[in-house]
Order: structure tokens, then sequence, then C-alpha cells
């Protein structure tokens, strides 16, 4: 039972700096990226074949974001899936 317990704690650890490393690392520079993006598109022609691309990648920064936070959300020891 302490077994257990000290593994899920370990577990816990390495997931929240995971979700630190991530948080600070790759989910800020999507961030960025999604902001300049957005912005790009105010600097372009609207219905432009640019303001086209440039609102694509927009979007698909967006979803990775959203799909490294869901990630990130989605990180949890498998002893307690099993359970």
């Amino acid at each position: 039972m302490r077994s257990r317990a000290r593994l899920i704690d370990a577990f816990e650890t390495e997931r929240r700096r995971i979700e630190r490393d991530l948080h600070d690392g790759a989910q800020q520079r999507l961030v960025a990226l999604t902001m300049k993006l957005g912005l790009a598109t105010l600097d372009l022609p609207p219905g432009s074949a640019a303001a086209r691309q440039v609102g694509e990648a927009h979007s698909l920064a967006k979803e990775a974001l959203t799909e490294l936070r869901e990630l990130i959300r989605g990180i949890h020891p498998q002893i307690l899936t099993e359970r």
C-alpha cells in the first residue's frame, strides 16, 4: 500500500514537471505564434490569398494549442487507469 502511494506521488511530481515544462516552453511559443498570426491577418488585404493562408495557419495554431492543453490534462498515472 505504501509503495503504491509513493509510486503515485512520484508520478504526480513528474506529471507536474512535464506540465510546467510544456507550459513554459511549447505552449508559450504556440500562444505567441497564434497571436502573431492573428495580428498578421489585420495587415493583409481582406479576401486576399495571403489573408486566407495566414488565417488557416492561425486556425491550425489554435487547434495545436488546444490539443497540447488537452494532452497535458490527459497525463495521469497508469495505475489509476487500471483501477
